[in-house]
């Protein structure tokens, strides 16, 4: 039921995370899909401010990376450099050399998905997009966040009798990334709407009069709002509440900072408030979330 692959394949360019010397979260859970020889993983990596190269590697199994913060650079097997920043999605595509480089600051942090080689090229055939594409921006990385959340939950509690619903979801979050990449969009964020999610995340521990900040910056209210809400999916007193729980869970994940003191720092009048909040939305206690519901 376990699949220790991490463990068992003899590459000097992976990690074995059981002789990790972290004191912060880098997790794995992998399952095996019954007796088929396949299996489905997911993780999450926090590099702790240091630097980490791959240099012309070919992994010996598909691997997907979002990067939830920090930059870097990729290098596909054609020699192409592409930018890795917060949103970035880029794929480790087995029998494909490629390298990649994390900076150190901002410190790197990733979630990511894997599966074996046989596995992959069933999925290629119908679900992976064009083979010589291999980096994308998704458009909304807090929503892609949240479900990967949601995945790793499931999985490390999964029995053998969950296995269907396992696989069933990893192909519905490899589906959901690829679908909210543009490269798979008509419509593309304008420059308002980009610029007023610029602006917004800064005002994350603040209370602030949507309707006062678009006359401010010479925006119809309603019509942008609901243009905001048409590209986006959210509305804008929405977005700002799943931005703030966005840098809640990366508080709690890789922080130990108290309950507390991450409520203030995102503005909340009291700790009840935040985590009243944080369960409608999770249906978890922020301490909860924090331990993996253990």
């Amino acid at each position: 039921m376990e699949n220790r692959h991490k463990y068992q394949i003899k590459v000097p360019f992976i990690e074995p995370l059981e002789s990790s010397s972290k004191t912060t979260a880098s997790v794995n859970y992998s399952k095996a899909l019954g007796n088929s020889g396949s299996w489905i993983g997911c993780g999450y990596i926090d590099r702790e401010g240091k630097t980490k190269k791959h240099i012309n590697v070919t992994f010996p199994y598909f691997s997907l990376v979002l990067v939830i913060e920090g930059k870097g650079t990729y290098v596909d097997s054609q020699d192409q450099l592409h930018h890795l920043k917060k949103g970035s999605v880029f794929l480790r595509k087995p029998e494909y050399k490629h390298s990649s480089h994390c900076e150190s600051q901002p410190s790197w942090k990733e979630y990511y998905l894997d599966c074996d080689l046989n596995l992959y090229k069933h999925l290629s055939s119908f679900l992976l997009p064009d083979n010589k594409k291999v980096v994308y921006q998704t458009s909304c990385p807090l929503e892609i966040i949240d479900n990967f959340t949601s995945f790793m939950e499931f999985i490390k509690k999964a029995s053998e009798l969950d296995m269907p619903s396992v696989y069933i979801k990893f192909i519905e979050l490899l589906n959901s990334i690829f679908n909210k990449t543009p490269a798979f969009h008509a419509q593309y964020e304008n420059e308002s709407i980009n610029q007023v999610k610029l602006d917004l995340d800064k005002f994350l521990n603040q209370r602030i009069d949507l309707k006062s900040y678009c006359e401010s910056n010479l925006l119809n209210y309603e019509v942008f709002r609901k243009e905001f809400k048409e590209q986006t999916g959210l509305s804008l007193m929405n977005y700002m509440v799943r931005r703030r729980l966005d840098k809640a869970c990366t508080l709690l994940r890789t922080t130990n900072l108290r309950v507390l003191e991450i409520s203030n720092e995102l503005g909340y009048s009291s700790q009840y408030e935040f985590s009243k909040q944080f369960k409608r939305y999770f249906h978890l206690s922020p301490k909860q979330y924090r331990v993996g519901n253990e």
